[in-house]
Formats: structure tokens, sequence, C-alpha cells
């Protein structure tokens, strides 16, 4: 019976450690597949593209291609067009709001000035 709890502590003293590195490996992983944001598409951004067009451009959907879920923003007060859909493509130091209508085409799109991301405050995002 030793024998078999010893074993049992063993593989536990080996499978944790690899359970753990593997949590936090993933979504490393998952994030190193995806592409860069391409920053450059937003000058090219105009009224009346369609949701498609702006995602060509960005280089994919709206989302985060940073490393860092957090980030500083600034407090410009951008008038989005009335009953607008707000898009937001974000990387590490840029963050670009795209409004679209019913339609999904582009009427509005705004750049945040000094926008830098940063770890989010919590246990997991600081051990990563």
């Amino acid at each position: 019976m030793r024998r078999m709890e010893a074993r049992i502590v063993g593989y536990t003293i080996l499978a944790v450690p690899a359970l753990i590195g593997a949590l936090f490996m993933w979504p490393s992983a998952r994030h190193s597949a995806r592409q860069p944001l391409k920053v450059g598409g937003f000058s090219q951004i105009q009224l009346g593209m369609t949701l498609g067009e702006v995602e060509d451009l960005f280089g994919g959907p709206a989302g985060n291609y940073g490393r860092y879920t957090g980030g500083s923003m600034t407090l410009e007060g951008y008038l989005s067009p009335p009953g607008s859909i707000e898009r937001v493509w974000r990387d590490d130091d840029h963050s670009f709001e795209i409004y679209f209508d019913r339609e999904s085409r582009v009427v509005g799109r705004h750049e945040r000035a000094r926008f830098q991301g940063a770890p989010a405050h919590n246990w997991y995002e600081w051990l990563r």
C-alpha cells in the first residue's frame, strides 16, 4: 500500500508543475499565432467603407492584438455619431475606435492619443 501511495505522490509532484506551466503557456502560444495589428490601415479608413474593408486594412477583426489585456486611456471626449456601433482594434501602443451604422458602414473613426497597453492588475496577468 505504501508503494502505491508513493507512486501517486510522485506522479502528483510531476503532474502539478506541468499542468500549471501548460495553463500559463497556452494563452501565450495562442497570442503568438495571431498576426500583428496593421496600424497603417487607420489612415486609409474612409467614411462609407464596409466592416470587411476595415478588417482587411487592420489585418483582422476588432479585438486586442497586444500582449496586455489592460491599458491606459485618455479622456478625449470623442463624440460618436448617434446610433453608431463602436468596434475597437488595439495593440500595446494604439487604440483605434471605428464607428459603424446599422449597415456596417463606417460613420466615424478615432485614434486614442497616448494609449499604452499595460498588464492588468491581477495575479494571472502579472505571472504571465
